[in-house]
């Protein structure tokens, strides 16, 4: 053990004499000292105080303390630092003073100290670096010699915030003249052909007299400064000091009393607009290397100006301009509606304002892209402008709704604009290698209205054209003071929509139907959404899917059902393997680009059956892009997930369009059962239709059957499967797991 602890004391003094020659050799010297109580009596000193003139004797001996190497213009600053110090109980700190040498001359040095304490917080000893600080101290004096300049060039940056660029630019020329305290300080703008010039900004010190101003005043390049102004354009700067010829330019020097000047050619990016000129007309300057870099400082920061004012032009204009069609945006409708309805309150004549949707457009631009959206878009902005520019003005007034304004002189032709617009809308939109149709809601709001801004009156047109909406399409509506309580009522059915959503779907269920085959064992159901608000009141299918579709939220509300369906059809199955939930798919689904994605990724997380799922869709979702529907119709197919074709018999497609698409179920529509007893040809119809669907080799539901006789038809007819309030009506999750219970039981 005690050769352990030789071994050991042995490796503590080398570590020590290691420390001991490191700190020696460094060019900064390190002392301890006692503290205050103990008047800074110095233990221990590095030999390197010498590079101060003293020895460490002087201090070892206690002849000198450390305090008596502060300076004494400093002494009192360094103490009170100690003591403060001292009060904050820190144990580093750092302080930058001047010590006096041996031989009396002052040193700036940098002090770090380390604050060694008893267990009553009472200083025991400091232990000090002091490093040579003369040569920061002086970078930071010349630092700050230029303080001055920085300060006029940072006062001159921030003065191109000024909203006012022409004050700004004004100001730059001001400072600078100032600080310079030069006779004159004149920014020259070109000619377009750069042959002659003239001042268009100036500042002159007093008793010099201004050029701008002066009508006759104008520079010709060839005959007032020949010379100067082909250096200017080789170098970009023109230096000329007291006593230099001024290169072919003396008479115009001579007429303006400068004595000497520097020049700078101002560019606005990499187009010459002119020259900064600063003159002097009285002392006999020669302009040094600082202040040439100060004044093409100077000359960067007009540039600046000058191009951020050209920019703001250009962004003005960008700013009530819509970027995609070029017509004004919503910004200068404001304005325009604004001065119009001040204009038609003075002659007492009325205008109108006509806010234009393009219907289902969001499905083409969510389903093919902006490619082709942006495309149809700039269509419709020139028709508009092609059509009606003449009579009216015509704003985008943002996405896919357009905003037509005519003024009182045109206020007869609004009928004839609102009948063109839909027969426009009639007709296709042929955009890449596609058509599209795309119809139009249009509300109308005549001007002026009583206490009404523009603001009300655009909000009005947007009702109305909600209501044409409503309405069914492709259709307009004049605002009236009743449909103000039921843009109210979709505002707040809107904002609870919304507020479901974003919390889980709170207030949205989904309802079962089931459906049965033709002797009335259930074999199916089809999955139908409900929403009940926060205040209990039921909200009807056709009421909130519409405005879902409007708002863009059908996409989740679809998954939602998607999900809640699938679970519940998984846990069916594991009783009755072969059951079957219906689904109904949104159009914006079925243009969604990832739409197959999104739905076998929501049979993974819950583990259905894919082929346990049918998809219904409507004929007129078949009928509007007939490609992309065989295209995802088979992709599902290929996943075994089943299609059936709703409410056919309504829209537009045929049995040969039903043909080419790879559809497992047709289920007719509800209007025709209803009718058999009254209506001859529905009867016919339903017969003929499951004769000819069943030769193609899929299957019918008939659907909205209610009575004992239409379902014995069906039965006649030898429908495969039959759904309505006859046999079920939709329940709640709970009450159908009682029916699924009692088909338990029955089998």
């Amino acid at each position: 053990m005690p050769a352990e602890k030789n071994v050991a004391k042995t490796e503590q003094d080398m570590s020590r004499i290691i420390a001991e020659e490191i700190v020696e050799r460094s060019p900064s010297v390190a002392i301890r000292v006692t503290g205050p109580d103990r008047g800074y009596a110095t233990l221990f000193v590095t030999e390197n105080i010498s590079s101060y003139g003293y020895s460490k004797d002087d201090f070892v001996s206690g002849k000198l303390k450390w305090i008596d190497l502060v300076h004494p213009d400093d002494h009192d600053v360094v103490v009170n630092a100690l003591k403060k110090n001292d009060e904050d109980n820190l144990g580093q700190f750092s302080m930058v003073y001047r010590v006096r040498m041996a031989d009396g001359t002052p040193l700036w040095i940098s002090d770090t100290t380390v604050v060694e304490r008893d267990e009553k917080g009472r200083v025991v000893h400091y232990d000090c670096i002091m490093r040579d600080y003369s040569e920061t101290k002086s970078n930071i004096e010349k630092i700050e010699d230029n303080f001055r300049q920085k300060e006029v060039l940072n006062d001159i940056l921030q003065g191109l915030h000024d909203a006012d660029l022409d004050k700004a630019l004004q100001a730059i020329l001001d400072r600078a003249g100032s600080y310079l305290d030069i006779s004159r300080v004149t920014l020259f703008e070109d000619s377009r052909n750069h042959t002659q010039c003239k001042a268009i900004y100036e500042w002159c010190n007093s008793g010099i007299s201004p050029m701008t101003g002066r009508d006759d005043f104008i520079l010709n390049y060839e005959k007032d400064l020949p010379g100067v102004i082909r250096q200017l354009m080789e170098s970009g700067v023109v230096i000329v000091n007291h006593g230099d010829d001024p290169q072919g330019s003396q008479k115009r020097f001579e007429m303006e009393g400068v004595v000497a000047a520097v020049m700078f050619a101002v560019y606005i990016q990499d187009e010459l607009f002119g020259f900064l000129c600063f003159d002097e007309c009285v002392r006999k300057r020669r302009w040094d290397r600082d202040t040439i870099a100060f004044l093409e400082n100077v000359a960067r920061l007009v540039s600046t100006a000058l191009l951020r004012k050209r920019n703001e032009q250009v962004i003005s204009n960008m700013a009530l301009t819509d970027q995609l069609t070029g017509l004004h945006n919503r910004y200068y409708l404001e304005q325009r509606l604004n001065q119009a309805v001040g204009n038609a309150r003075q002659i007492g004549q009325t205008g109108y304002v006509l806010f234009i949707d393009m219907d289902d457009f969001k499905i083409i631009n969510d389903g093919y892209g902006h490619d082709y959206g942006d495309v149809i878009l700039k269509s419709f902005a020139t028709f508009l402008v092609e059509e009606y520019e003449a009579e009216s003005e015509i704003f985008r007034f943002g996405g896919d709704e357009f905003v037509i304004l005519l003024h009182p002189e045109n206020a007869g032709s609004v009928q004839k604009v609102i009948n063109g617009l839909l027969a426009r809308a009639q007709m296709p939109w042929n955009v890449l290698d596609k058509s599209f149709y795309c119809t139009l809601s249009i509300g109308v709001v005549a001007f002026p209205e009583e206490n009404m801004d523009s603001k009300d009156i655009i909000k009005h047109a947007d009702i109305a054209m909600y209501q044409a909406k409503r309405s069914g399409k492709n259709n307009y509506a004049f605002f009236n003071s009743t449909q103000d309580n039921d843009s109210v009522e979709r505002a707040e059915l809107e904002k609870e929509m919304r507020e479901s959503i974003d919390n889980n779907f709170t207030g949205f269920s989904v309802f079962y139907q089931p459906q049965t085959d033709n002797t009335g064992v259930v074999i199916g159901a089809e999955a139908l959404l409900r929403w009940t608000l926060s205040d209990g009141t039921q909200v009807q299918p056709m009421q909130f899917i519409p405005l879902a579709e409007y708002l863009g939220l059908i996409v989740p509300v679809g998954e939602f059902v998607l999900r809640e369906s699938a679970q519940v059809c998984r846990r069916v199955n594991e009783t009755h393997p072969e059951f079957w939930v219906s689904i109904n798919v949104s159009i914006r689904q079925f243009q969604q680009q990832d739409f197959l994605e999104r739905v076998l990724m929501i049979m993974d997380e819950t583990g259905v059956n894919p082929a346990n799922i049918i998809f219904e869709i409507t004929e007129g979702m078949a009928m509007y892009d007939m490609a992309r529907m065989k295209s995802l119709s088979e992709e599902f197919r290929q996943h075994g997930i089943r299609i059936s074709m709703d409410d056919f018999g309504t829209g537009y497609s045929s049995l040969g369009n039903m043909r080419e698409l790879p559809i497992d179920i047709v289920k007719i529509d509800r209007t025709f059962i209803r009718d058999i007893t009254t209506d001859a040809y529905s009867k016919s119809f339903i017969r003929l239709i499951i004769d000819l669907v069943h030769s193609m080799g899929r299957k019918v539901c008939i659907e909205g059957v209610e009575t004992a006789e239409q379902l014995k038809y069906c039965q006649e007819c030898k429908a495969d499967y039959v759904q309505g309030y006859h046999l079920h009506v939709p329940v709640p999750l709970d009450e159908f797991e009682k029916i699924i219970a009692q088909k338990s039981q029955d089998a």
